[in-house]
């Protein structure tokens, strides 16, 4: 475990690689990070849209309990959904930080 820890040390990878910039805080962390934010904001998006999808077939199903149970099973699914993009969110985050990689933080 040791070694592993020393050869991620060793190689830096805080920023093998830069974008268009000379600076060197600016590289291949600055991507991972718009990357994350961008996962999340269409994680988010997918969340309302099919959240209000499922209200919507909710509200319009009537009397019809297979409409209303497949409601809310999607309800109940879009809420997960929205509880894993979060979990592999942190987790990512977790990861950034135990690499050492500076600047990919979106938290």
């Amino acid at each position: 475990m040791n070694f592993l820890l020393e050869t991620l040390y060793a190689l830096q990878i805080n920023s093998p690689i830069n974008i268009g910039t000379n600076d060197p805080n600016v590289g291949i962390n600055v991507l991972i990070a718009r990357v994350v934010n961008l996962g999340m904001a269409v994680a988010g998006l997918l969340f309302f849209i099919s959240f209000f999808i499922s209200g919507l077939q909710y509200l319009f199903a009537g009397g019809d309990e297979k409409a209303a149970a497949s409601a809310r099973r999607r309800l109940v699914n879009s809420f997960l959904g929205l509880v894993i993009s979060i979990a592999a969110f942190l987790v990512s985050q977790i990861i950034l930080i135990y690499l050492g990689v500076t600047g990919a933080r979106v938290i």
